[in-house]
């Protein structure tokens, strides 16, 4: 089995994880734990730092022309990642446009560590895909699709909440 460690040894895209579970770690009081996923975190920056550094070295002009990982896809970049959640795959964007939020406010309704985790990987990954991740990347939603089906369990728990305290404020 692989450490969370080698996965971002591996590939940054394990970092939104990391950084929940730091930031958790931190917010619940444990700071040596929290330390520890820090120190990961700087040893990635320093690992890709380094990497980018001795490749840049490497690389023609033509091959920087493909644009960054910065492309700033918005929401219909999130959208394309989570249909590739194998419960959806082959559902419309309707469905997806659907299911995304519901999960966030799934993954919300928790109040407990297990929730707020759930909430931060799931957010975190959103919000990152928000940004970074150009079109031919979408795949990467099989990262946290799981969690995202997941959250979906809450929903209804979360709705049932939302109305009763709507119409508790009506009253």
């Amino acid at each position: 089995m692989i450490s969370v460690d080698q996965a971002l040894a591996f590939r940054e895209l394990a970092l939104p994880y990391v950084l929940a579970m730091a930031s958790l770690a931190l917010w619940e009081g444990r700071r040596r734990e929290a330390t520890w996923w820090a120190a990961g975190s700087l040893a990635f920056a320093i690992g890709l730092a380094l990497h980018a550094w001795m490749v840049s070295g490497h690389i023609g002009p033509e091959a920087r022309a493909g644009g960054g990982w910065l492309a700033l896809g918005g929401w219909a970049f999130v959208l394309a990642a989570n249909q590739w959640n194998g419960l959806i795959i082959g559902a419309g964007v309707w469905l997806t446009a659907l299911w995304v939020p519901l999960a966030l406010l799934g993954a919300g309704a928790l109040r407990d560590p297990l929730g707020h985790r759930l909430l931060l990987t799931v957010a975190g990954y959103s919000a990152a895909f928000l940004l970074f991740g150009r079109d031919n990347n979408s795949y990467w939603g099989l990262i946290y699709g799981p969690l995202v089906a997941v959250s979906l369990v809450f929903v209804p728990g979360a709705l049932r909440t939302l109305w009763r305290r709507a119409r508790g404020s009506l009253a």
